[in-house]
């Protein structure tokens, strides 16, 4: 995606391009144990995390 074409400001199109940069050096890429000893759970993918969410947000919002 390319933020100027999507009409954000050059100065801040290039703040977003700097906080992402780790991210595209794959220097987030670690892997830690910190989820599961601040959870108790182990981690999973966000996606995985989003569709369990929303499973139980639609199971609730069903029984309301």
């Amino acid at each position: 995606m390319n933020l100027k074409a999507a009409g954000v400001p050059e100065a801040h199109a290039q703040v977003l391009a700097g906080i992402m940069l780790p991210v595209r050096m794959g220097w987030t890429a670690a892997v830690t144990d910190s989820v599961l000893k601040l959870t108790g759970h182990e981690p999973r993918a966000l996606q995985v995390f989003a569709v369990e969410m929303f499973a139980d947000v639609a199971e609730t919002s069903a029984g309301a």
